[in-house]
């Protein structure tokens, strides 16, 4: 059911991995040019995101995908916390804020484990040494990124585990 219905914190996670993938795509490192973000009737974020740039890859898809989230998240969610309550609104912008921080922290160091994988034999060891670090990097911050839904889905008063370790 969660595929059908993803909780508010499942898509705003979402959102900011795709604005990732548009930022990237819209000319590999080019900031977005045009990134609309704006209050709705319903007294919700909107984050509309539209790319001038030339790209070099196809990010249409990303930027339908992120309407369409945007759209579920409007129609299902951000009435519960419409404009009468400006705490939780303030509360869901930081935590939003957040969250894109740390994916593209997380981005970053999948960028670096990447190049650490091609390094070459004679760098081997050091490699290794900086893809543990890497790799416990992306450990923490992909804890403190489940933290942020759960947090994120508790201003809707919805109570889940996005993490399970074995």
């Amino acid at each position: 059911m969660r595929l059908l219905k993803p909780s508010p914190g499942e898509c705003i996670d979402r959102q900011t991995i795709l604005w990732l993938k548009i930022h990237y795509g819209s000319g590999i490192g080019e900031p977005i040019k045009n990134v609309d973000i704006s209050e709705r009737e319903t007294g919700g974020r909107n984050a509309r995101v539209t790319a001038d740039n030339v790209s070099p890859i196809n990010v249409q898809p990303f930027i339908d995908e992120n309407e369409l989230i945007q759209q579920h998240l409007e129609s299902n969610w951000y009435t519960e916390i419409a404009s009468d309550d400006e705490v939780k609104q303030l509360e869901l912008e930081n935590y939003t804020e957040e969250l894109a921080e740390l994916n593209h922290l997380i981005w970053k160091l999948t960028d670096q484990a990447h190049v650490l994988k091609d390094a070459p034999d004679r760098m081997a060891a050091q490699a290794n040494i900086r893809a543990a670090e890497v790799l416990y990097t992306t450990i923490e911050l992909n804890d403190k990124r489940a933290k942020l839904v759960r947090d994120i889905n508790a201003l809707f008063e919805i109570r889940t585990v996005e993490k399970i370790f074995a």
